[in-house]
């Protein structure tokens, strides 16, 4: 049978283990702080049992009783007797139990028999206190005081069984309390495992109840956002592979319907010729729609910025807008630039011209002929500013939200004749949020669109 290894027994034997350590050093400690303060208080002296006074140093005397007697500062103890039940019993059988203490001025022997009382009986102390006699100092006088060790031996022995009862029953109430303790503070832990076990393809609603505000209930709404994150990313891709397939889809119907059509039945070289142009056509959308997704998968697979190296972004522009500006003659739209030098950034300069490149394509796409684009560039707190503002037909207002996301067309019956495939925008902002930026855009139906593209930028003197 194998031993429960859970947190929760882990943590109850670790408590327990510290706590009987505990427990057995306060048990030891305690049992000799009061066997010492029963040596200093119960057997302290209060006052005199009997006194003996000698004549001589070498003299033994009789000890009279003075119980009424009091140790003053004169009195200096000398020694210390224990004696066992069975030597109280030989003493108070035998004729003389003498005891030889040593004085100031000598020994003295003490006739044991005569101080201790006939009616102690178990084990007792006698202490042994002396001081040079008042009316002559070459005499000496002792005092005797005896204290019966019965009652002190019953409380020590009270309180081992005490300690002894008491150990074993805190132990156990003490392991009934961590497993209560332990099922309160580590039920939001199986709240987490429920809800993560339950987590799956078709269940990305479930998220963990947060009861508190602690260690726990912070780790849970951490879990809570990463499960967020991860509904949100699972629903673009899902969206995303069936926008692929819708737009995968359309090409390969007209072209195997331009095939069969030609299959069908013999046909003239110049309708051969045609049909195949169309399929030509459409696999050159497909393409290019696969091509636009492969980048997109890479890009979102791979953040690195091994490739990045310092550009300047007016040498960069000016070179794109000189590539474009045959294009724009071509339709009779007037191509503006107003690039601030000396602009820097750091980043991959391919990806970076298939951003703007690709901006300025849509740009020149929706403007009318007749119309005007500008570029302009300015660098403002260690940002690059690109601005193209076209005089376009403009994006209503309720598209603008979506226009990055990918496969998202404003006019989807544009999209065989434009050769659109809803990713241009979506690979401009992939491209932008790679390099630490972003995309903003602000558009009126008739007037136009401003898209503005921010980069964080560098200093000459910053170097690579």
């Amino acid at each position: 049978m194998s031993f429960p290894s859970g947190i929760k027994v882990k943590l109850g034997l670790w408590y327990l283990f510290f706590l009987a350590i505990i427990l057995l050093f306060f048990s030891i400690f305690s049992y000799f702080i009061l066997a010492h303060n029963l040596y200093q208080w119960v057997y302290e002296p209060l006052s005199l049992s009997s006194l003996a006074s000698s004549t001589s140093a070498n003299a033994s005397t009789s000890i009279p009783n003075a119980n009424q007697y009091d140790l003053d500062q004169l009195y200096m103890p000398l020694a210390t007797y224990s004696l066992t039940r069975d030597q109280i019993s030989e003493m108070q059988l035998s004729n003389t139990y003498p005891y030889v203490i040593d004085t100031p001025h000598g020994p003295i022997t003490i006739d044991l028999k005569k101080v201790v009382a006939s009616d102690i009986s178990g084990d007792m102390e006698l202490w042994f206190y002396g001081r040079s006699a008042t009316e002559n100092a070459a005499n000496y006088e002792v005092a005797v005081i005896e204290q019966s060790k019965a009652d002190s031996i019953d409380v020590m022995r009270t309180y081992s069984q005490v300690l002894l009862f008491a150990f074993p029953i805190t132990i156990v109430l003490a392991g009934l309390m961590i497993y209560v303790l332990a099922n309160k503070l580590l039920k939001p832990v199986e709240d987490i495992t429920r809800v993560a076990r339950r987590i799956g393809d078709n269940d990305l609603e479930s998220r963990i109840p947060v009861r508190n505000n602690d260690e726990l209930g912070i780790l849970s709404r951490t879990l809570n956002q990463t499960f967020d994150r991860l509904q949100r990313e699972f629903n673009k891709e899902r969206q995303f592979a069936a926008d692929a397939s819708h737009g995968l889809k359309a090409p390969l119907a007209i072209m195997q319907g331009e095939a069969t059509l030609a299959l069908n039945k013999s046909r003239k070289s110049r309708e051969y010729r045609k049909s195949l142009e169309l399929i030509s056509q459409d696999i050159g959308r497909m393409s290019s729609l696969v091509q636009k997704i492969l980048v997109l998968t890479r890009s979102d697979g791979d953040r690195r910025q091994a490739n990045f190296v310092k550009i300047n972004l007016q040498e960069l522009l000016n070179d794109i807008a000189a590539d474009m500006q045959v294009i724009c003659e071509a339709k009779n739209i007037n191509l503006k630039q107003n690039l601030e030098p000396s602009v820097m950034v750091k980043g991959d300069e391919l990806r970076l011209r298939e951003l703007f490149m690709n901006l300025l394509d849509n740009a020149v796409r929706y403007t009318p002929a007749g119309g005007a684009i500008a570029i302009s560039l300015s660098g403002i707190n260690h940002t690059a500013y690109i601005d193209i503002k076209d005089t376009g037909i403009g994006i209503r207002q309720e598209h603008i939200p979506y226009i990055m996301e990918r496969f998202y067309k404003v006019d989807k019956t544009h999209s065989r004749g434009d050769g659109g495939a809803g990713l241009g925008l979506a690979i401009c902002k992939n491209i932008a949020e790679h390099h630490g930026g972003k995309i903003t855009v602000e558009s009126e139906v008739g007037v136009g669109s401003l898209f503005t593209v921010t980069l964080p930028s560098i200093t000459n003197a910053s170097g690579d």
